[in-house]
């Protein structure tokens, strides 16, 4: 599960929580400025195995963290569990990843929240 702060004017920050957090010190924290958020989903994720490359993290089961390639997307991070607690933010050219999944306490509040920032901008 990932904690978003969105304290800053300019970017939201996620970080991870838990045991995830201390496995993956590298992707622990993304810093993503609402400059580069296209769009934000609050649809249960979908995955299609036999396009998914994973490059560095983990996928156990049901459990996806880390960077992953995506044949006819590029780069994507996951960080998630239960597919329908996450938002997905669809990013654009200006970031290194191409979407970021990641699995949240209240995923329709922090998506609203999300979204008017990017309204503002």
């Amino acid at each position: 599960m990932m904690n978003v702060s969105l304290e800053h004017n300019d970017y939201l920050i996620l970080t991870l929580k838990g045991f995830f957090g201390v496995i993956l010190p590298f992707t622990n924290k993304i810093k993503i400025p609402y400059s580069a958020i296209d769009e934000v989903l609050t649809n249960e994720v979908k995955i299609d195995k036999t396009k998914t490359i994973k490059f560095v993290g983990t996928s156990i089961a049901n459990r996806k963290i880390g960077i992953f390639y995506v044949v006819g997307k590029g780069r994507v991070f996951y960080a998630f569990y239960r597919k329908n607690r996450c938002i997905t933010l669809k990013l654009n050219e200006e970031f290194k990843f191409k979407e970021v999944i990641v699995e949240v306490e209240n995923k329709q509040r922090i998506a609203n929240e999300i979204m008017s920032r990017i309204q503002r901008k």
